[in-house]
Protein backbone atom coordinates (compact mmCIF):
# COMPACT_ATOMS: atom_id res chain seq x y z
CA UNK A 1 0.00 0.00 0.00
CA UNK A 2 1.21 3.49 -0.85
CA UNK A 3 0.00 6.70 0.77
CA UNK A 4 1.19 10.26 1.28
CA UNK A 5 1.45 11.74 4.76
CA UNK A 6 2.43 15.28 5.68
CA UNK A 7 2.21 17.46 8.77
CA UNK A 8 2.49 21.09 9.86
CA UNK A 9 1.27 22.83 6.73
CA UNK A 10 0.20 25.72 9.00
CA UNK A 11 -1.86 27.53 6.38
CA UNK A 12 -2.36 31.02 7.87
CA UNK A 13 -2.27 33.68 5.12
CA UNK A 14 -0.24 36.72 6.09
CA UNK A 15 0.38 35.59 9.64
CA UNK A 16 2.66 32.58 9.56
CA UNK A 17 5.47 31.18 7.44
CA UNK A 18 3.40 28.20 6.45
CA UNK A 19 2.23 26.27 3.43
CA UNK A 20 0.20 27.89 0.68
CA UNK A 21 -1.94 26.60 -2.17
CA UNK A 22 1.10 25.84 -4.28
CA UNK A 23 2.40 23.52 -1.58
CA UNK A 24 -0.97 21.81 -1.27
CA UNK A 25 -1.34 21.42 -5.02
CA UNK A 26 2.17 19.93 -5.32
CA UNK A 27 1.31 17.30 -2.71
CA UNK A 28 -2.00 16.51 -4.37
CA UNK A 29 -0.33 16.19 -7.75
CA UNK A 30 2.39 13.96 -6.32
CA UNK A 31 -0.18 11.74 -4.61
CA UNK A 32 -2.02 11.26 -7.89
CA UNK A 33 1.08 10.72 -10.04
CA UNK A 34 2.68 8.35 -7.52
CA UNK A 35 -0.44 6.20 -7.40
CA UNK A 36 -1.14 6.82 -3.71
CA UNK A 37 -4.30 5.21 -2.37
CA UNK A 38 -4.94 8.10 0.01
CA UNK A 39 -3.31 11.09 1.68
CA UNK A 40 -3.46 12.25 5.29
CA UNK A 41 -2.15 15.23 7.20
CA UNK A 42 -0.79 14.54 10.66
CA UNK A 43 -1.93 17.75 12.30
CA UNK A 44 -1.76 21.56 12.10
CA UNK A 45 -3.19 21.80 8.61
CA UNK A 46 -4.27 25.35 9.44
CA UNK A 47 -4.86 27.54 12.48
CA UNK A 48 -8.63 27.21 12.67
CA UNK A 49 -10.75 26.50 9.58
CA UNK A 50 -13.54 28.93 10.48
CA UNK A 51 -11.34 32.00 10.15
CA UNK A 52 -11.10 34.52 7.32
CA UNK A 53 -7.56 35.90 6.96
CA UNK A 54 -6.24 38.36 4.37
CA UNK A 55 -9.60 38.08 2.63
CA UNK A 56 -9.35 34.29 2.35
CA UNK A 57 -11.82 31.89 3.89
CA UNK A 58 -9.68 29.14 5.38
CA UNK A 59 -12.65 26.78 4.95
CA UNK A 60 -12.18 27.06 1.18
CA UNK A 61 -8.58 25.90 1.51
CA UNK A 62 -9.71 22.97 3.67
CA UNK A 63 -12.32 22.16 1.03
CA UNK A 64 -9.64 21.96 -1.66
CA UNK A 65 -7.84 19.36 0.42
CA UNK A 66 -11.04 17.45 1.17
CA UNK A 67 -11.65 17.14 -2.59
CA UNK A 68 -8.13 15.94 -3.43
CA UNK A 69 -7.68 13.57 -6.41
CA UNK A 70 -7.24 10.72 -3.91
CA UNK A 71 -9.16 10.23 -0.64
CA UNK A 72 -7.94 12.76 1.92
CA UNK A 73 -8.01 12.31 5.69
CA UNK A 74 -7.25 14.49 8.71
CA UNK A 75 -5.60 14.10 12.10
CA UNK A 76 -5.81 16.90 14.63
CA UNK A 77 -2.83 18.95 15.75
CA UNK A 78 -2.96 21.45 18.55
CA UNK A 79 -3.25 24.45 16.18
CA UNK A 80 -6.21 23.13 14.19
CA UNK A 81 -8.56 24.39 16.90
CA UNK A 82 -7.15 27.95 16.98
CA UNK A 83 -10.07 30.40 17.08
CA UNK A 84 -12.49 27.61 16.11
CA UNK A 85 -14.59 25.38 18.37
CA UNK A 86 -13.49 21.77 18.33
CA UNK A 87 -16.88 20.55 17.10
CA UNK A 88 -16.67 22.90 14.11
CA UNK A 89 -13.20 21.68 13.24
CA UNK A 90 -14.53 18.13 13.06
CA UNK A 91 -17.27 19.29 10.71
CA UNK A 92 -14.88 21.18 8.42
CA UNK A 93 -12.49 18.21 8.38
CA UNK A 94 -15.25 15.62 7.80
CA UNK A 95 -14.11 13.73 10.89
CA UNK A 96 -16.54 11.57 12.90
CA UNK A 97 -14.49 12.36 16.03
CA UNK A 98 -10.96 13.41 16.93
CA UNK A 99 -10.06 9.71 17.04
CA UNK A 100 -11.33 7.32 14.41
CA UNK A 101 -10.17 4.71 11.92
CA UNK A 102 -10.55 4.04 8.21
CA UNK A 103 -9.81 0.98 6.09
CA UNK A 104 -7.70 0.84 2.93
CA UNK A 105 -6.18 -2.05 1.05
CA UNK A 106 -6.89 -4.56 3.77
CA UNK A 107 -5.31 -2.36 6.45
CA UNK A 108 -7.02 -0.45 9.25
CA UNK A 109 -5.51 3.01 9.76
CA UNK A 110 -6.02 4.32 13.29
CA UNK A 111 -5.99 8.06 14.03
CA UNK A 112 -5.60 9.16 17.66
CA UNK A 113 -6.19 12.55 19.25
CA UNK A 114 -3.96 13.68 22.16
CA UNK A 115 -5.26 17.26 22.18
CA UNK A 116 -6.84 17.27 25.63
CA UNK A 117 -5.98 19.09 28.82
CA UNK A 118 -6.76 17.97 32.37
CA UNK A 119 -8.65 20.23 34.74
CA UNK A 120 -10.73 19.62 37.85
CA UNK A 121 -10.70 15.87 37.30
CA UNK A 122 -11.85 16.09 33.69
CA UNK A 123 -10.19 15.69 30.29
CA UNK A 124 -11.28 18.56 28.03
CA UNK A 125 -10.48 18.96 24.34
CA UNK A 126 -8.63 22.03 23.09
CA UNK A 127 -11.14 24.50 21.67
CA UNK A 128 -10.60 28.01 20.36
CA UNK A 129 -6.91 27.74 21.29
CA UNK A 130 -3.80 25.52 21.20
CA UNK A 131 -1.75 23.82 23.89
CA UNK A 132 0.10 27.06 24.78
CA UNK A 133 -3.07 28.17 26.58
CA UNK A 134 -3.37 25.19 28.87
CA UNK A 135 0.05 25.00 30.51
CA UNK A 136 1.75 21.76 31.51
CA UNK A 137 -1.44 19.72 32.03
CA UNK A 138 -2.21 19.09 28.40
CA UNK A 139 -1.63 16.74 25.46
CA UNK A 140 -3.48 13.84 27.04
CA UNK A 141 -5.44 10.97 25.51
CA UNK A 142 -8.41 10.45 27.85
CA UNK A 143 -9.01 6.99 29.34
CA UNK A 144 -12.07 6.57 27.13
CA UNK A 145 -9.94 7.01 24.02
CA UNK A 146 -7.34 4.56 25.32
CA UNK A 147 -10.13 2.02 25.89
CA UNK A 148 -11.39 2.65 22.34
CA UNK A 149 -7.86 2.10 21.00
CA UNK A 150 -7.54 -1.20 22.83
CA UNK A 151 -10.97 -2.31 21.59
CA UNK A 152 -10.03 -1.38 18.01
CA UNK A 153 -6.66 -3.11 18.04
CA UNK A 154 -7.33 -6.22 20.09
CA UNK A 155 -11.02 -6.98 19.49
CA UNK A 156 -11.85 -5.60 16.05
CA UNK A 157 -8.52 -6.04 14.26
CA UNK A 158 -7.51 -9.09 16.24
CA UNK A 159 -3.98 -8.08 17.21
CA UNK A 160 -2.89 -10.48 19.97
CA UNK A 161 -3.32 -8.82 23.35
CA UNK A 162 -0.04 -8.86 25.31
CA UNK A 163 -0.05 -10.85 28.52
CA UNK A 164 2.11 -8.22 30.15
CA UNK A 165 3.52 -4.79 29.24
CA UNK A 166 6.60 -3.76 31.20
CA UNK A 167 7.92 -0.20 31.09
CA UNK A 168 11.57 0.19 32.10
CA UNK A 169 11.71 3.59 33.76
CA UNK A 170 14.92 5.63 33.67
CA UNK A 171 14.61 9.06 35.27
CA UNK A 172 15.42 11.87 32.78
CA UNK A 173 17.80 13.42 35.32
CA UNK A 174 19.81 10.20 35.34
CA UNK A 175 19.70 10.01 31.54
CA UNK A 176 21.07 13.53 31.35
CA UNK A 177 24.02 12.58 33.56
CA UNK A 178 24.74 9.50 31.45
CA UNK A 179 24.63 11.52 28.24
CA UNK A 180 27.02 14.09 29.68
CA UNK A 181 29.48 11.31 30.47
CA UNK A 182 29.01 9.64 27.09
CA UNK A 183 29.79 12.86 25.22
CA UNK A 184 32.34 14.14 27.74
CA UNK A 185 30.31 17.27 28.28
CA UNK A 186 30.14 18.19 24.58
CA UNK A 187 26.49 19.25 24.15
CA UNK A 188 26.89 19.53 20.36
CA UNK A 189 27.11 15.73 20.10
CA UNK A 190 23.57 15.21 21.39
CA UNK A 191 20.87 14.47 18.85
CA UNK A 192 17.71 16.60 18.65
CA UNK A 193 15.88 14.51 21.25
CA UNK A 194 18.78 14.10 23.67
CA UNK A 195 19.32 17.87 23.64
CA UNK A 196 15.71 18.63 24.58
CA UNK A 197 15.35 17.81 28.27
CA UNK A 198 11.73 18.96 28.37
CA UNK A 199 11.00 16.46 25.57
CA UNK A 200 12.62 13.64 27.56
CA UNK A 201 10.52 14.57 30.58
CA UNK A 202 7.35 14.66 28.49
CA UNK A 203 8.09 11.23 27.01
CA UNK A 204 8.51 9.77 30.48
CA UNK A 205 5.30 11.41 31.71
CA UNK A 206 3.43 9.99 28.71
CA UNK A 207 4.77 6.50 29.39
CA UNK A 208 3.90 6.66 33.09
CA UNK A 209 0.42 7.92 32.19
CA UNK A 210 -0.01 4.96 29.84
CA UNK A 211 1.22 2.61 32.53
CA UNK A 212 -1.27 4.01 35.05
CA UNK A 213 -4.28 3.89 32.73
CA UNK A 214 -3.50 0.61 30.93
CA UNK A 215 -2.14 -1.46 33.79
CA UNK A 216 1.47 -1.74 32.66
CA UNK A 217 4.13 -2.80 35.14
CA UNK A 218 6.79 -0.18 35.85
CA UNK A 219 10.28 -1.35 36.72
CA UNK A 220 12.73 1.29 37.88
CA UNK A 221 16.13 1.31 36.20
CA UNK A 222 17.80 3.77 38.56
CA UNK A 223 17.64 4.99 42.14
CA UNK A 224 16.76 8.50 41.01
CA UNK A 225 20.39 9.54 40.75
CA UNK A 226 22.37 6.66 39.26
CA UNK A 227 21.60 3.48 37.27
CA UNK A 228 21.33 0.27 39.22
CA UNK A 229 24.56 -1.76 39.66
CA UNK A 230 24.88 -5.29 38.17
CA UNK A 231 23.31 -7.11 41.12
CA UNK A 232 20.24 -4.91 41.04
CA UNK A 233 19.97 -5.13 37.22
CA UNK A 234 20.01 -8.92 37.55
CA UNK A 235 17.31 -8.80 40.23
CA UNK A 236 15.15 -6.54 38.05
CA UNK A 237 15.64 -8.83 35.05
CA UNK A 238 14.50 -11.78 37.16
CA UNK A 239 11.50 -9.78 38.39
CA UNK A 240 10.62 -8.99 34.76
CA UNK A 241 10.68 -12.69 33.94
CA UNK A 242 8.46 -13.50 36.91
CA UNK A 243 6.06 -10.78 35.74
CA UNK A 244 5.79 -12.45 32.32
CA UNK A 245 8.67 -11.12 30.21
CA UNK A 246 10.18 -13.55 27.70
CA UNK A 247 13.25 -11.44 26.92
CA UNK A 248 15.31 -8.78 28.69
CA UNK A 249 17.64 -6.25 27.06
CA UNK A 250 20.72 -5.42 29.12
CA UNK A 251 22.93 -2.32 29.34
CA UNK A 252 25.82 -2.25 31.80
CA UNK A 253 27.38 0.75 33.53
CA UNK A 254 30.67 1.48 35.19
CA UNK A 255 30.71 2.33 38.89
CA UNK A 256 30.45 6.04 38.04
CA UNK A 257 27.37 5.40 35.86
CA UNK A 258 29.15 5.72 32.52
CA UNK A 259 28.02 3.38 29.69
CA UNK A 260 30.23 0.31 29.39
CA UNK A 261 30.90 -2.54 26.98
CA UNK A 262 33.32 -4.33 29.29
CA UNK A 263 32.88 -8.10 29.03
CA UNK A 264 33.34 -8.61 32.77
CA UNK A 265 30.36 -6.45 33.67
CA UNK A 266 28.02 -8.26 31.31
CA UNK A 267 29.34 -11.63 32.42
CA UNK A 268 28.56 -10.66 35.99
CA UNK A 269 24.99 -9.62 35.15
CA UNK A 270 24.28 -12.72 33.05
CA UNK A 271 25.67 -15.05 35.70
CA UNK A 272 23.54 -13.40 38.36
CA UNK A 273 20.40 -13.86 36.22
CA UNK A 274 21.26 -17.47 35.43
CA UNK A 275 21.87 -18.13 39.11
CA UNK A 276 18.08 -18.31 39.35
CA UNK A 277 17.71 -21.91 38.17
CA UNK A 278 14.03 -21.52 37.41
CA UNK A 279 14.62 -18.55 35.06
CA UNK A 280 14.77 -19.28 31.31
CA UNK A 281 14.44 -15.67 30.17
CA UNK A 282 16.14 -14.82 26.87
CA UNK A 283 18.96 -12.32 27.53
CA UNK A 284 19.71 -9.75 24.84
CA UNK A 285 22.98 -7.86 25.32
CA UNK A 286 23.43 -4.40 23.85
CA UNK A 287 26.22 -3.95 21.31
CA UNK A 288 26.63 -0.20 21.85
CA UNK A 289 26.90 0.37 25.59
Amino acid sequence: MKFLMFSDLHHVPGAFMGGDRDALHRMQRHAREAGCEFMIHGGDFCHGPSQTLMGEKIADFVGEYNHSPVPAYHALGNHDTDNTPWEEVLRYYNMPDGHYYFDHGGYRMVVCDPNYFYEDGKYIHFSMANNAKYGPYCNYMPPEQLAWLEETEYTQVGIPRPDKVIYLDMAPETSRKLLARRYHGDESKKDIHEANFAYLQSCREAALYGAEKLGWSVLRCCDGENPYPPEEIADEAYNCWKAGAAIVHIHAREADGAPSIRYELYEDIVNRIRAHKDCDVCINITSSG
